[in-house]
């Protein structure tokens, strides 16, 4: 025989039919809505108490864009002001043609082009130019106090190299010439994470594989020194 109950749940509806009680449902809704109350005061802290620069980090870390800015706090910022700081140093860039720096996925690229007027190394050396080394002293002096990680890259032009030499060791050695103008400057040699020579298969102009300006050291700066 089926029996009914009038009894009310706080100001609930009474129980029918085929119901019956559950004792721990309104812990999980409770418990559910102090998260959410939780998140809602977190956001609106985070909103009013950070920065500027945190804020937009944050954002961009929900919308699911730059994983490089996860990290909050001044390091949002650093990438930019690199890029100011280097781009405005008239001793990097005496020639503004020669240079190149661009913001990438990994943090800021900084080309280095070798030009004939202004050559970076000796003509079909590994050894650096007086242009060149004092071209990468003063980017030292500009990066040695962030808090980067730097990978030195060497690119040769589709010409192939002089000698016994193949474009791939000239490529390794003039890569491996900027590291030790780069440590012999100042800069942290344990922050160097890698050097590597990729010959000319990364043309900076790859419908003209021949032309001057793929003869360059990319130096690759990112957020972790």
């Amino acid at each position: 025989m089926a029996t009914y109950s009038s009894a009310r749940l706080g100001r609930g509806r009474s129980l029918r039919r085929g119901e019956s009680r559950r004792p721990g449902q309104w812990k999980l809704a409770y418990a559910d809505f102090l998260t959410a109350l939780m998140a809602f005061f977190l956001l609106m802290w985070l909103s009013t108490e950070r920065s500027i620069e945190d804020r937009q980090g944050i954002a961009a870390y929900f919308q699911g864009g730059a994983a490089r800015q996860a990290t909050l706090g001044e390091d949002a910022s650093i990438l930019p002001s690199l890029i100011e700081t280097i781009t405005s140093s008239t001793a990097v860039l005496p020639n503004g043609h020669r240079v190149l720096v661009s913001e990438i996925e990994a943090g800021v690229r900084v080309e280095l082009i070798d030009a004939h007027a202004l050559p970076l190394f000796d003509m079909g050396g590994e050894q650096l130019s007086e242009v060149g080394a004092n071209l990468i002293s003063h980017l030292a002096s500009l990066i040695e106090d962030q808090p980067i990680l730097v990978t030195i890259e060497g690119h040769t032009d589709a010409f192939p190299a002089s000698g016994s030499s193949t474009n791939w060791d000239l490529s390794a050695d003039r890569a491996n010439a900027a590291r030790s103008e780069l440590e012999g400057a100042g800069f942290d040699a344990s922050r160097i994470k890698a050097v590597v020579g990729l010959a000319d298969t990364v043309p900076l102009l790859p419908n003209q594989p021949h032309a001057a300006v793929n003869r360059r050291i990319s130096i690759v700066l990112e957020l972790g020194g």
